[in-house]
């Protein structure tokens, strides 16, 4: 018996020792919406330990495109980009933290809850689509 309860609390030990420092962990918010020719998904990392991930913009085309030349703008923000549109499909656009940062604070009442929504304008071609991105949810990732 005794042998066991020594075998079982050395392999504690062992494996306690496996993990070395903290693990890494972050909140990410989420903002979602849709157009008729788009569906968006901004990921923010709101808090982290450790690294901090990248925050993203996650676009899909719902649409058959010829090749061209897509604009996206987020209002009342310094957010900026051009891609090409190659195919329908998803595409994933890294944001400057920073600036998101800024804007999020905007969305947030004074008991730091997001309350309203994101304004994503995207223009190609000759078309104009202004897609709102509410928060849906708080997740917490190792």
């Amino acid at each position: 018996m005794k042998l066991k309860l020594l075998s079982v609390l050395f392999t504690c030990v062992l494996l306690s020792g496996c993990t070395i420092g903290d693990p890494e962990s972050y909140t990410v918010l989420l903002f979602e919406g849709e157009s008729e020719s788009w569906d968006a998904t901004i990921e923010f990392v709101d808090t982290s330990e450790g690294d901090r991930p990248e925050d993203y913009l996650r676009l899909n085309y719902k649409e058959e495109t010829p090749e061209s030349e897509v604009a996206m703008q987020i209002k009342d923000s310094e957010i900026a980009d051009e891609f090409v549109l190659k195919h329908s499909g998803d595409m994933t656009i890294e944001l400057n933290q920073t600036k998101l940062s800024k804007l999020i604070d905007q969305k947030k009442n004074k008991d730091d809850y997001v309350t309203k929504p994101i304004e994503l304008v995207l223009d190609w071609n000759g078309r104009s689509e202004t897609i709102q991105l509410t928060f849906s949810t708080s997740v917490k990732r190792d």
